[in-house]
């Protein structure tokens, strides 16, 4: 019986815990011992699982948008040090401060770490003076995404921010969205963030920002190669509709010819519903998702209503919008000549059909 109790508390304590343990009886076993002294012993045994078990919190892995952010400001706090100021020097080949108004870091190894140390270097006027920072292709993940937070702050004259082919979750995101909301990269115009791990839960936290007036000047969106959904989408419609109407995207990308996104039906009805608020827009990219036939028909129908004034590039290769939706998206060609509309059939072994665009 002690020996079950054992292996009952190990089952229920996670690694991280300092284990309070059972001692098992020295120089002797369960089958020597006399009834009454056998029940004592499990009666301890009991007692000390019970406070044990008692001082074990339950812990809960998902959170809410607005409680990452308080996990991020808290990583802030932590200061690099001169270790990690030596490796990101040699990493980067800069023998001090950068100086320069543009700052291109892509394809240097850079990890979480190195944000805080560039964070750090950038501190004041050096923030103040950048217009384009590009961190792309690199190591990167949330906390380094949250460490960038103060340096993004100070960063009022950014215009391009770079963070393609990294490794940032939701959590980033989120901290990310807090940056452009507490006003940081007023100037910003391209936010490229492909190839990363965002979902909605971030997307959220970001179009929360942009609805909230972050990143006002905005005019170049990509999200392709993440893991966004159709509540992204749904989330990014209500924030365009937040938006002044002088604050127009005019490329969106959720997908392109290489990687995408999950974007659905839904996800598609919900920006076609805000069209109006995509006036501006040049370039749609919505390949690799999981678009079907009734939301391309209902959105060829918009451009040939006028919808999209502005639009160039209509790309929607590799979804699953069927016979019906490549007949609208010809529609789209014969009434908007102008518009360069592609789509392409994910290519599946067992097909040999092929549609040329």
């Amino acid at each position: 019986m002690l020996r079950r109790l054992s292996h009952r508390y190990t089952a229920v304590a996670p690694a991280s815990i300092n284990l309070c343990p059972i001692p098992a009886p020295a120089a002797c076993n369960d089958a020597n011992l006399s009834e009454p002294l056998l029940h004592e012993r499990v009666d301890q045994a009991s007692e000390r699982l019970t406070h044990c078990e008692a001082s074990i919190q339950p812990t809960s892995t998902a959170r809410e948008p607005d409680q990452l952010a308080p996990a991020a400001a808290a990583k802030e706090e932590q200061p690099p040090t001169a270790e990690a100021e030596a490796a990101f020097l040699c990493k980067t080949g800069c023998s001090s401060v950068p100086v320069a108004d543009t700052l291109s870091l892509a394809v240097k190894g850079l990890g979480d770490e190195d944000c805080a140390v560039l964070a750090r270097m950038l501190e004041g006027s050096a923030a103040a003076r950048l217009r384009r920072l590009d961190l792309s292709l690199n190591r990167i993940g949330s906390a380094g995404a949250i460490s960038l937070r103060p340096l993004l702050c100070g960063a009022g004259r950014l215009e391009t921010l770079a963070l393609s082919e990294n490794r940032i979750a939701d959590e980033g995101a989120v901290a990310l969205g807090a940056a452009l909301r507490d006003g940081g990269c007023g100037a910003l115009r391209r936010l490229l963030l492909g190839w990363n791990r965002i979902g909605d839960e971030g997307m959220a936290a970001l179009a929360a920002s942009f609805g909230a007036g972050g990143a006002p000047k905005l005019l170049e969106l990509r999200l392709e190669g993440n893991l966004l959904g159709d509540a992204s989408a749904e989330a990014l419609a209500a924030a365009l509709c937040e938006r002044d109407n002088s604050q127009r995207l005019g490329v969106l990308c959720f997908g392109n010819e290489i990687g995408g996104n999950v974007v659905g039906d839904r996800g598609l009805m919900a920006l076609i519903e805000v069209f109006d608020r995509l006036s501006d827009v040049q370039e749609l990219l919505l390949s690799n998702n999981r678009i079907g036939p009734a939301s391309t028909i209902a959105l060829a129908n918009a451009i040939c209503l006028g919808g999209g004034a502005r639009l160039q590039k209509l790309h929607l290769h590799c979804n699953q919008i069927e016979a019906e939706g490549e007949a609208a998206l010809c529609g789209v060609r014969a009434c908007r000549a102008a518009i360069e509309v592609a789509w392409l059939p994910c290519i599946k072994p067992a097909a040999s059909r092929c549609v040329s665009v």
